[in-house]
């Protein structure tokens, strides 16, 4: 084989691993998100007892979307409690989570976002009903 013949093996080589490389991540079990906002009672990080309230709900969403998708965790501030959840479906992590989230009471301004794709791919708002509290 000559040193040209070489070369050109070693980027068709190259070519093929990106080609492969960018597949695997276009085709990620991750694509699609459900996230999902509680509204806080106050603008900050909520009260001590409301914080305490939402400590078992990361538990429940896990167990909730176990075969359908993960959860990668949760941010607070601005008045929010979000919560992250990724899979291949946003509307199977949707339907998975609903049971848990009708029987956890919210404050108006709650909402989940179901988000299609990357960040910046179409997405569903939708409120949550506001529902008596503790």
């Amino acid at each position: 084989m000559t040193r040209s013949n070489k070369i050109l093996m070693s980027i068709i080589a190259a070519t093929a691993l990106i080609i492969v490389t960018a597949i695997l991540i276009l085709a990620s079990p991750r694509d699609q998100a459900l996230l999902i906002k509680i509204r806080l009672e106050q603008d900050g990080f909520g009260s001590s007892e409301e914080r305490a309230s939402l400590l078992p709900l990361p538990e429940q969403l896990i167990s909730a979307i176990a075969g359908v998708g993960e959860f990668d965790g949760e941010e607070w501030g601005e008045g929010l409690c979000t919560f992250y959840l990724y899979g291949p479906s946003a509307d199977q992590l949707f339907d998975a989570v609903s049971p848990v989230l009708r029987a956890y009471p919210v404050r108006q301004g709650s909402r989940i976002i179901r988000r299609y794709g990357p960040k910046g791919a179409s997405e569903r708002v939708m409120e949550l009903p506001a529902s008596p509290l503790p």
